[in-house]
């Protein structure tokens, strides 16, 4: 909080810029993880029925060892129904 406090946002897109971050677009898809065909089905459906509702920050947490492909596959489930990701910065 303090972060952003001294960066004295001027208005709510720079706030906004303060928390979030637009990834750089996607390396996969989402058949390039056959391994996951099931989660990313029901991931993708429970995506695109948000979308269908208008529900707002949807969100989904992907847990596992660093370097194992959760961004892409983030990125990948994402693109399927054309939806707009950001990440909440660390």
């Amino acid at each position: 909080l303090n972060d952003i406090l001294l960066r004295e946002p001027a208005n709510f897109d720079e706030l906004l810029g303060c928390i979030v971050q637009h990834p750089p677009p996607g390396e996969c898809a989402v058949d390039d993880f056959p391994h996951l065909a099931g989660d990313s089905h029901r991931l993708c459906e429970a995506l695109k029925n948000s979308l269908r509702q208008g529900a707002c920050g949807v969100n989904a947490l992907f847990y596992g060892p660093a370097g194992t492909g959760k961004t892409q596959f983030a990125l990948a489930v994402a693109a399927a129904p054309g939806l707009n990701v950001v990440f909440v910065r660390t």
